[in-house]
């Protein structure tokens, strides 16, 4: 990941962002298992596992901002280099940080918090 041509949005700035945008304007992609996004993913979003990003990177709008999530961030950063890298978006590329762990709390039913 020498390029990262993207930008890392932490839950707060997420958030704030889906809150002053309207949906036409950016493209959330949920990156994780399929048994993953059934348990529950955010609304609207667009689900391409992570093994076949790459493949269809260019099937991606190019005029929306793109934000890639996961479950804890990993997945997702590796998403946002890849697209970042090709350059397939005319707008930017986001990654959430700590992904849907790290979004306000909520996490998804099945996951076990550690105390």
């Amino acid at each position: 990941m020498d390029n990262l041509e993207f930008e890392t949005l932490t839950a707060e700035e997420f958030d704030a962002y889906l809150k002053h945008r309207q949906e036409k304007e950016y493209l959330l992609i949920d990156v994780r298992q399929a048994s993953e996004y059934e348990l529950g993913h955010i609304p609207g979003a667009k689900f391409i596992p992570l093994a076949e990003v790459e493949t269809r990177l260019f099937s991606l709008p190019a005029e929306r901002d793109l934000i890639f999530y996961c479950h804890n961030g990993g997945r997702s950063q590796w998403a946002a280099s890849l697209a970042a890298e090709a350059e397939v978006c005319e707008k930017k590329v986001y990654h959430l940080m700590g992904g849907l762990l790290a979004r306000g709390g909520k996490t998804l039913p099945g996951y076990p918090k550690v105390q």
